[in-house]
């Protein structure tokens, strides 16, 4: 039997209370779907009753009869002071099926120059960034003593291992460790419903690497590429490098729009998304523009790069599954990281390519980056098999929720009317829009002199700046810091605005200015 894993495992169950059919059943027919499909395997660990009915938000005694339902049709086996186990074998050895094959060719190798020059006007500023802490999670939350422990072991670990052509197939193959390719691909078909085995999964140093190369596969010199608009800054900058030709296709709330990209009046190659989260907003694609989004790719004969980060960090929302698991042309290139959980202890990356395009990937990675530092993807199989990743992210994830918490309670006590909470569902920062007279300069250094982590979200918009929108980190910060920083900033804020209506006031002849609602001057 398969070794078994931690009861802390994430396990993605889809319930709608809406449903004439019970709750329960809902849970038993998703659980015995998940096992004959092959996404859990006999041998592993059920999450336990209570932590799996928190995660649904149902009482733990439904579960428990879900699980009593699943023992007596002979999925499920409960061994005392243990847990329950899978115990049924699924004649599917893996979730994943090779797509049919097609006639589309493999894309050529992309030719790339430096246009440094060309993109550096148009790129926006954002050094600002490095203030939000962007992409960091809390270092105080960071699992150091784990992390220091499997790193311990792992150097011992490689010390031992002989210099021979065995250890240099098994530990320099270009697409990374292949124990941890295999952890990977088994934790993300899991827990995020993607479609892989390990031969498609590619590991990369760092999210930014992963994504440059897969534009290395897909994207030529002079192509159309469809982003979505507001995206990270990086995205812009580094389509344009590229040579690309970007078209920035707004988010509704349901996600980008498909009625835009399917006005796009070009051949189409790229669509570059992230339906989980977006940033900044934190938007979720909903599933049915999702299918849209992947119906035009699929009339284009083009691309997507879904980038599936800060999906493990949600409130008050339920986990959608990836799109790439929706995806049957196989044309989803599924990019991915950990360091939204473990950096700066670990930023490894992974990107999944279409089945077409393995070869000229292995290729293109054996040409440009052959080898790979061994410790740090060792170190990390490890982390995640023993079962530290996934408890690391259901503990910090209940500190950011309670940090969270209190910064919108500190924000709307102190603020009022005067803010205006735009978005709060996930990751570790909130949007939000001052609905005040003072400028971005002073609104982002008055924020910083009371150690509060604000950007202005205008760079993350290519036509509309947005400037009356900023981004608010809280998850480096403590609860009690959170209510004194956010007190001492509102204090400021309405001392700025009273000195910037009063000098408006005396620069004018008496009568030509007016306060108007949210405390703006008009003339």
């Amino acid at each position: 039997m398969p070794r078994r894993r931690s009861s802390t495992m994430n396990v993605l169950i889809n319930i709608d209370p809406k449903k004439a059919q019970p709750i329960y059943r809902q849970i038993v027919e998703e659980m015995i779907d998940a096992i004959k499909e092959g996404y859990l395997k006999r041998g592993e660990k059920l999450p336990s009753t209570r932590d799996l009915g928190k995660t649904l938000g149902i009482s733990r005694f439904t579960v428990m009869r879900s699980y009593e339902d699943l023992v007596s049709a002979g999925y499920v086996k409960i061994v005392t002071g243990s847990g329950a186990y899978i115990c049924y074998e699924s004649d599917r050895q893996s979730s994943y099926e090779p797509p049919a094959k097609t006639n589309r060719p493999a894309t050529r190798f992309a030719t790339q120059s430096t246009r440094a020059a060309l993109f550096e006007a148009m790129a926006q500023d954002t050094s600002s960034q490095s203030q939000l802490n962007y992409g960091l999670p809390s270092a105080a939350l960071l699992p150091v003593s784990r992390w220091k422990e499997v790193l311990y072991s792992t150097t011992r670990e490689v010390q031992t291992y002989p210099t021979s052509q065995a250890f240099a197939d098994n530990l320099q193959h270009p697409f990374g460790s292949p124990e941890l390719r295999r952890t990977l691909a088994d934790y993300l078909s899991r827990a995020r419903r993607v479609r892989a085995d390990a031969e498609r999964l590619i590991v990369f140093t760092s999210w930014q690497s992963a994504f440059d190369f897969a534009l290395r596969l897909v994207c030529e010199p002079g192509d159309n590429c469809a982003l979505e608009s507001p995206a990270q800054p990086f995205l812009y900058r580094r389509l344009l490098a590229d040579g690309a030709t970007v078209h920035p296709v707004s988010v509704d709330d349901n996600g980008m729009s498909a009625h835009q990209l399917r006005a796009i009046d070009a051949d189409l190659k790229l669509i570059c998304i992230s339906p989980s989260r977006n940033e900044p907003t934190g938007l979720t694609m909903s599933n049915a523009r999702r299918q849209e989004i992947l119906n035009v790719a699929d009339k284009n004969n083009a691309y997507i790069i879904e980038s599936d980060r800060d999906h493990e960090y949600r409130y008050g929302q339920k986990a959608v599954p990836s799109m790439q698991g929706m995806d049957t042309g196989d044309r989803v290139l599924y990019l991915g990281t950990v360091a939204d959980v473990m950096a700066p202890l670990c930023r490894l990356a992974y990107l999944i390519v279409p089945e077409h395009l393995v070869g000229v990937a292995l290729q293109i990675k054996s040409l440009i980056d052959p080898g790979y530092a061994p410790v740090d993807q060792i170190a990390l199989t490890k982390f995640i098999q023993e079962g530290h990743f996934e408890r690391h992210i259901k503990r910090s994830a209940e500190i950011y929720a309670e940090r969270r918490a209190a910064l919108i309670h500190s924000l709307t006590t102190q603020f009022g009317a005067m803010v205006q909470i735009i978005s709060a569902g996930g990751g570790t920062n909130i949007v939000l829009r001052f609905h005040r007279s003072i400028s971005v300069e002073m609104l982002t250094k008055a924020a910083s002199r009371h150690d509060i982590a604000m950007i202005n979200a205008g760079s993350y918009y290519p036509v509309d700046t947005h400037s009356d929108q900023f981004l608010f980190a809280f998850g480096h910060l403590e609860v009690e810091t959170i209510k004194t920083s956010v007190q001492l900033l509102a204090q400021e804020v309405s001392e700025m605005t009273t000195q910037a209506t009063n000098l408006s006031q005396n620069l004018l002849p008496s009568g030509m200015a007016t306060v108007a609602p949210h405390g703006q001057l008009t003339f």
